[in-house]
């Protein structure tokens, strides 16, 4: 069975954050996508564009933390973890959603495949798809070349619009995130702070926030190339900041450690509160507030229930594997 493995805390806490972002991002989509309140349409952006470093940020954490795999008898191991620890739990929400909208046998296995059971679901089939590239990545891992590659694949397939094959979201616009991670491993695991690089990354975050101020009317999308791995990079600038405060430090790191369940529950808790609050009287701050904690609390219960749940389910079949 998959073996436990220690955990970097600030890789929870910056998992954390991202999670909260995903959340407030699709707060904001509700908002704008059933034109309530439509002349709050620059607000709402506003809150879903700052928000975009959530997904890039995820995927750089994935490659990231990957463990080395040096024998060919360990990749057996290394996805057999992948799938009990990430495939199993999506692919049980991918079914209830599928038994929910009543469609043919055959839908559930392509919307496994594809992630179409719900929206953000593309994400884990486009991380699955990097998984079985790892193997080939990390044999150039060392080469300077790989992160421009990847870097020029992403942005071809962003050009040319290498979006999906027959509905099947194509992980090759995020590959240069994940490449990322697993180039900037060492840097980041021992960070240092330089002063260059965290003017770099000042000036890339503040040229984010000035394209929203100058673009009030559109929404930005996930593959934010510099965007993305800024805001990472400025986590570990503040890093004993974000660690310092022992309450938010354990808030943040356990919804770091739930961010998996808590993202396959959120999108519908986030819609039903978005419907229950969008239609009262409070104002337009309010509400989103209200959807933005109560979407949160419920996504965060439930996403533990389950964990808890299937880590039961995991120790008894444990007691059977040894």
């Amino acid at each position: 069975m998959v073996e436990k493995h220690s955990r970097i805390p600030i890789f929870d806490v910056i998992k954390g954050l991202a999670i909260l972002a995903i959340i407030l991002i699709h707060v904001s989509y509700f908002y704008s996508d059933f034109k309530v309140y439509p002349e709050n349409l620059a607000l709402f952006n506003a809150l879903n564009n700052i928000s975009r470093f959530a997904i890039p940020v995820f995927f750089i954490a994935s490659g990231m933390l990957l463990r080395p795999v040096k024998k060919p008898s360990e990749w057996k191991d290394f996805y057999w973890r992948k799938v009990v620890r990430i495939f199993i739990p999506y692919a049980f929400f991918s079914f209830i959603y599928w038994l929910l909208a009543d469609r043919p046998p055959a839908g559930f296995f392509y919307d496994l495949v594809a992630g179409t059971a719900l929206i953000p679901y593309y994400f884990i089939t486009v991380l699955f798809q990097l998984y079985l590239l790892y193997p080939f990545l990390r044999k150039f891992k060392s080469d300077k070349w790989l992160l421009a590659f990847s870097i020029a694949v992403s942005l071809s397939a962003f050009t040319f619009g290498w979006y999906d094959w027959f509905g099947i979201r194509l992980c090759f616009q995020f590959l240069f995130f994940f490449v990322f991670g697993m180039v900037m491993r060492k840097h980041y695991l021992d960070f240092k702070p330089a002063k260059g690089e965290l003017v770099l990354v000042a000036a890339a975050i503040l040229f984010h926030l000035l394209s929203i101020k100058a673009l009030p009317n559109i929404r930005f999308y996930n593959l934010q190339y510099v965007y993305g791995p800024a805001v990472f990079t400025l986590f570990f600038f503040i890093k004993d900041f974000l660690l310092g405060n022992k309450t938010v430090s354990s808030v943040l790191r356990f919804l770091g450690r739930q961010s998996l369940w808590i993202y396959l529950i959120h999108f519908d808790v986030v819609f039903v509160t978005f419907f229950r609050i969008s239609q009262t009287a409070l104002n337009i701050y309010w509400q989103l507030f209200l959807v933005f904690v109560i979407s949160t609390a419920v996504s965060v219960f439930l996403g533990w229930f389950f964990s808890k749940a299937y880590e039961r389910i995991i120790d008894f079949a444990r007691k059977f594997d040894t």
